[in-house]
């Protein structure tokens, strides 16, 4: 199980000498959501290379678990 931590920072514009490293082409859907709960589906694509990750997180008392895994290739 990984904890996840999640951050998000706005940023006015990107350093014009910015070196692009590589593209990742990301699609996602929420297929449950509650208070409690949410799983997700995203789809990733790197140069011909499609992966799905599917990930449940939940909350409790005292902490957050993420647990997150390759979902078979649904071509």
């Amino acid at each position: 199980m990984n904890k996840e931590i999640e951050r998000k920072y706005a940023i006015k514009s990107l350093p014009e000498d910015i070196k692009i490293e590589k593209v990742e082409e990301i699609e996602q859907a929420y297929l449950y959501e509650d208070r409690n709960t949410s799983i997700r589906i995203r789809k990733m694509q790197v140069k011909d290379t499609i992966q799905y990750i599917y990930t449940v997180k939940t909350r409790g008392d005292t902490r957050d678990t993420a647990i997150t895994e390759l979902a078979p290739n649904m071509k």
